[in-house]
């Protein structure tokens, strides 16, 4: 390497690299935080439940698995169907609250809850 390359900066040597890999990573690391300090957090979202009416939610329980997607066409499973009154705000756990308190299987201390969301197609189907 010619004297002016060194002149310029353009010459580094292998035991720079560790360096310059944490100059790197400090830089990324402060952009990030400058980044973060400039945008506010997101609030999550809140419903004011003394001034929003509720929303119907039909809950289809099942022992053992979800439904079949087939199961839906046409008619609902009969007999599974809960009828809950929530909020958009709702979490998963409210309503494994509100199962817990109609169904008693689901009381069961090996009891596992899992969540599949049905709806209808383009067709309406």
């Amino acid at each position: 390497m010619s004297r002016s390359d060194r002149d310029r900066g353009d010459f580094r040597s292998s035991d720079d690299r560790p360096r310059i890999e944490e100059r790197i990573r400090s830089d990324v690391r402060v952009k990030e935080r400058e980044r973060r300090e400039r945008s506010p957090p997101k609030e999550p979202f809140k419903v004011d439940r003394s001034k929003v009416c509720p929303l119907l939610l039909r809950v289809f329980t099942k022992m053992g698995g979800h439904h079949r997607p087939e199961e839906f066409r046409g008619r609902a499973p009969e007999g599974d169907e809960l009828q809950m009154h929530t909020w958009k705000d709702g979490s998963l756990r409210e309503l494994t609250e509100l199962v817990k308190e109609v169904r008693t299987a689901a009381r069961a201390r090996e009891a596992r809850f899992t969540f599949c969301i049905v709806y209808p197609d383009a067709n309406g189907k």
